[in-house]
């Protein structure tokens, strides 16, 4: 579901296990090319950019967190885990780099080690949906106890599988209630680019 509050087709045949989600942008050529640059060539200095898109939509998408009704803001951001190897390969884990300047702009609290990725080390770029479905059953293992509501916060969706894992984990750990911030989602076919 898109900050529009409206579900794409796919979504409507398929829900995904998370409630909601919220983009800087669209993944389009330009922010694919900056969010390339941050994620594999370490370059920070674009998350500048990047990042202040997805805090207007989010300041868009929530009413402000001194209201009394902030009860749809998250307890908690979870970055998307990346598995050990990844992680050492490239020296940072991009998802938490975002969830921690989303945390410190929002006073939201990051847990970035509540949830492990024991699944596959593969990268899901290139893959199909049903692939990545596939590879991804079973890769993430909750390991704290969480609050009902939890914000996954990642550097982009494009078919929605790894956030609907990690979704479907929180889930049966007793989270009630899964929201998705990224700096860039694939937008769905048929959607009318914003």
């Amino acid at each position: 579901m898109s900050e529009t509050g409206q579900r794409c087709a796919a979504c409507l045949r398929h829900p995904p296990n998370f409630d909601f989600s919220v983009a800087g942008q669209d993944f389009k050529t330009a922010s694919r090319f900056l969010i390339h640059q941050f994620k594999y060539r370490k370059d920070s200095g674009v998350l500048d950019a990047l990042i202040r898109a997805l805090f207007s939509s989010i300041e868009r998408t929530y009413p402000r967190r001194q209201d009394d009704d902030s009860k749809d803001w998250p307890d908690v951001l979870i970055p998307m885990p990346i598995h050990p190897e990844r992680r050492q390969v490239r020296g940072f884990n991009q998802a938490r780099l975002i969830a921690d300047r989303i945390g410190r702009r929002f006073d939201l609290p990051v847990h970035g080690k509540a949830v492990i990725r024991s699944g596959t080390s593969k990268s899901q770029s290139g893959l199909s949906a049903i692939d990545r479905r596939k590879s991804l059953k079973n890769a993430f293992e909750v390991r704290e106890r969480l609050p009902q509501h939890v914000a996954i916060v990642d550097d982009v969706m494009t078919t929605g599988s790894s956030a609907d894992a990690l979704a479907c984990a929180l889930k049966r750990a007793g989270v009630q209630r899964v929201t998705v911030w990224v700096l860039a989602r694939t937008p769905a076919p048929g959607d009318i680019p914003h």
